[in-house]
């Protein structure tokens, strides 16, 4: 079987087949099934972003739920002391320490809690 392919009918099937092919290519691109460099690097900044903020928002939450709970130890601490009945100096000097830590803790909790100004 002898196959006879003329080079100009060879030529016009190429391009034909890439015609159609950058046809679908178009139709593909523009419904967003492929993106452009600019456009994937603008979606990974994106995501980064929110990976931060959301990665951000959790160790605050964290933060926050710490210092609530060192200040109800510190506050149980604290009464435990004040309800002590032969207290002494050294009972006073610590308590004042319970104090001075509780003040702390809301000052750190009020700064957590404090909102942010847009960057």
């Amino acid at each position: 079987m002898k196959l006879n392919i003329k080079p100009m009918d060879l030529v016009g099937d190429i391009i034909k087949i890439s015609a159609v092919l950058s046809i679908i290519g178009s139709v593909v691109y523009s419904t967003g099934w492929i993106i452009s460099r600019s456009q994937a690097g603008e979606m990974i900044q994106v995501s980064v972003a929110q990976s931060a903020a959301a990665i951000y928002q959790e160790a605050l939450d964290r933060e926050r739920a710490d210092l609530i709970f060192q200040k109800e130890m510190t506050s149980q601490k604290m009464q435990l002391l004040a309800a002590k009945p032969d207290r002494n100096d050294y009972d006073d000097l610590v308590l004042q320490g319970y104090v001075d830590e509780l003040k702390s803790l809301d000052a750190r909790l009020a700064a957590i809690d404090a909102p942010k100004e847009p960057q």
